[in-house]
């Protein structure tokens, strides 16, 4: 009855248009009725409607959220909240990754299951997020449960700084290679002086060296700008969070104080005529596919991505001793989160406990030693 405007080969298209459908026919329902209902009555697309119009202004990264809600929709949209279910829930994230959560890891990799059920899982938990706020407005009258496939291992590479300088050498010494087109040497390859990734080097001196996320480091400049991070190289800050923009509660870019030799090296970068901290050819530019090529330059063994830096950030402050909540609110990270990932690092994590252990220990072995010595020296007395 209502014209996909697709052709009978495009499958992709036709699945979106009824996302589409339904997403306004919810939306449409969930403006008319607001009784409370129970979960065979309620569809799950007017719940992830009524998510979506609610959420899609309060988080940091709304068209991420939108294609969520997009993959949710295909397969939940003609269903209702009775139907999800541990066997459901399942088939969704098999639908999504060609596996199911409950089955072990390929070839004994853990990486496989990492790169197959990540996407499910963060889709299911808004999907849960969306069911728990329709309980919330009391649209919904009974509780319904989301099962999820267990979570990925948290990321535990970092970089030793012999690695972080061999990844800034290459950025320094990696020239560009032209191909010669005519003469008689047509087909050879040609190294020039341009050297088209140097302006890494600069973002990753200030990724280490600041904790900042990827995103605040590539769209910073060295003057106040409307929606972009700055430096303020005069007091030695850095604006993390660009003026007038939202901070989520998780995604935080708390303003923070830079150290005096980086201030330095900034300063000489903006003498030199740069306008934004990470720039290529005068403009600011997300590192995301050259750092991908130094990467697989640098050889590396274990799996590194731009991330990686901040990760190291937070290894080496607890290395070095830095107070857990100091660290946290410089990261801009909960202190449960640095807990759980880094302070493991920290010269003194645990170490009380252990050594109290330790005491305990040795204090039960040198008394039950000194009453097996007691008879001998007795014996020998006598």
């Amino acid at each position: 009855q209502i014209s996909t405007g697709c052709g009978s080969d495009d499958r992709a298209g036709a699945e979106e248009a009824l996302s589409r459908y339904l997403s306004e026919k919810n939306r449409k329902a969930a403006g008319r009725s607001t009784r409370r209902r129970n979960a065979e009555e309620l569809s799950i697309a007017e719940v992830l409607v009524r998510y979506m119009e609610v959420r899609g202004s309060q988080v940091a990264r709304p068209r991420e959220l939108g294609q969520r809600m997009q993959k949710l929709l295909e397969f939940w949209g003609d269903k209702t909240c009775d139907h999800i279910s541990s066997v459901t829930c399942n088939d969704y994230v098999r639908s999504r990754s060609g596996k199911p959560w409950a089955s072990s890891t390929r070839n004994g990799n853990p990486s496989a299951r990492k790169t197959t059920t990540a996407s499910a899982r963060r889709e299911l938990e808004d999907l849960r997020s969306a069911i728990e706020l329709a309980r919330t407005d009391a649209i919904l009258s009974e509780p319904v449960r989301i099962f999820l496939p267990k979570p990925n291992p948290n990321r535990e590479e970092w970089l030793t700084e012999d690695e972080v300088e061999h990844l800034c050498q290459i950025a320094r010494d990696t020239p560009e290679i032209q191909t010669i087109h005519k003469g008689a040497r047509k087909g050879q390859l040609l190294p020039t002086r341009k050297r088209p990734l140097a302006h890494l080097e600069r973002f990753i001196r200030v990724a280490v060296m600041t904790g900042t996320r990827s995103s605040a480091v590539c769209n910073a400049s060295f003057e106040r700008e409307e929606d972009r991070p700055w430096v303020d190289l005069e007091n030695g800050l850095f604006y993390r969070r660009a003026p007038g923009n939202t901070e989520y509660e998780n995604k935080k870019y708390p303003t923070i104080p830079l150290a005096p030799a980086l201030v330095e090296e900034l300063k000489e970068w903006k003498r030199g005529g740069a306008r934004y901290v990470v720039e290529f050819n005068g403009k600011p530019v997300n590192c995301g596919k050259a750092f991908r090529r130094l990467v697989r330059l640098a050889k590396f063994e274990k799996k590194i991505v731009r991330h990686t830096l901040r990760h190291t950030a937070a290894t080496w402050m607890m290395q070095e001793g830095v107070d857990l909540a100091e660290a946290a609110g410089y990261l801009g990270m909960s202190l449960e989160t640095l807990q759980e990932r880094y302070a493991h690092h920290h010269p003194n994590y645990q170490r009380t406990a252990a050594s109290k252990l330790a005491e305990r220990a040795n204090r039960a072995r040198t008394e039950a030693k000194r009453a097996n010595d007691l008879p001998m020296k007795q014996a020998e007395q006598t």
